[in-house]
């Protein structure tokens, strides 16, 4: 019945659509990706059905399952027959049963729902891997986005579906828009689905993890933390006073650190006196008895000009 109805969208037989999508989840966002997301949003949405196919790397694609699946066999051979029945000619038997109003039911019922149907699917090969987040993994262009789920019945968490191909839902979490996960969890509860995959949370986790690493390690590479501890030159603290005195730098030591604070000293949020109280010295304990957030951390960090030795 599934395979029969799922003709009326008229995208390709389901042996068609399961090699192609195949090939997009093993050659993601190559020349061997049907629908390659880096050649542009026009070519992803649609530009790929304008040229003819060379998938140089099809024979690499296991299809042996779908050649054994008798059904799937009948649906591929017969597959022109099925969709245009389905797809025009039903709707408007219906439609004249009805609402004695075959035309309508062929242009609404069958053009009009097929076109509607084409732009959902291909949303997904365009919209979602060009906008949106990428939690779960950086190594391919597919993006979650919660408002294309609306119109996909769930197919927006794609960014999730391209981190774990064989898990059999888009949204992960119990509330995540996904009326595609429930169909199929229902199926299997009537056992007309079966070996169901997903994967751990504690799998999800990770995956989450690593990219939030590595989003993180790209911002603080994007700002400045100040001379890298190997490129900085050392001082004895008595070198520190004599710069102090002989060029009247204001020089004060925290935690192994020598912070120039010259250029600091009238925006101190403490007052200039404070700092100048303490040039020369090692300021470690008063820094840290005055309770110094991240941010003067960090500031103080960045205005290191050379580390103490003994």
């Amino acid at each position: 019945m599934a395979a029969v109805w799922g003709g009326s969208a008229f995208q390709g037989s389901i042996r068609w659509w399961v090699i192609r999508h195949r090939l997009h989840h093993r050659f993601p966002d190559t020349d061997n990706d049907p629908y390659n997301a880096k050649r542009g949003l026009w070519f992803s949405h649609m530009g790929w059905l304008f040229e003819t196919a060379h998938y140089s790397k099809l024979k690499e694609i296991d299809d042996s399952d779908l050649n054994a699946d008798k059904l799937v066999v009948f649906q591929h051979k017969y597959f022109n027959i099925i969709a245009i029945f389905m797809c025009f000619i039903f709707p408007s038997i219906v439609a004249k049963v009805l609402w004695n109003d075959a035309i309508g039911g062929f242009l609404y019922g069958g053009v009009l729902k097929a076109v509607l149907v084409w732009h959902v699917t291909f949303s997904i090969n365009s919209l979602a891997h060009w906008m949106g987040d990428q939690p779960y993994t950086l190594d391919s262009t597919a993006r979650d986005n919660w408002w294309l789920s609306v119109f996909t019945v769930g197919e927006g968490s794609h960014n999730f579906h391209h981190a774990f191909p064989k898990d059999y839902r888009c949204g992960s979490a119990l509330l995540h828009y996904d009326p595609g996960k429930w169909t199929i969890f229902i199926l299997y509860l009537l056992n007309l689905a079966t070996d169901l995959h997903r994967v751990t949370d504690e799998e999800i986790e990770k995956d989450s993890i690593v990219v939030s690493e590595r989003v993180l390690k790209k911002r603080r590479q994007a700002v400045s933390w100040g001379i890298p501890d190997e490129d900085l030159p050392t001082l004895t603290i008595q070198q520190v006073r004599d710069q102090c005195n002989r060029k009247a730098m204001s020089l004060i030591v925290i935690d192994g650190y020598v912070i120039d604070v010259g250029a600091f000293l009238d925006e101190h949020p403490g007052g200039r006196r404070l700092l100048e109280d303490l040039v020369g010295q090692d300021a470690t304990e008063a820094f840290y008895e005055r309770a110094h957030n991240e941010g003067a951390k960090i500031a103080m960090r960045t205005m290191a000009v050379s580390k103490l030795v003994e």
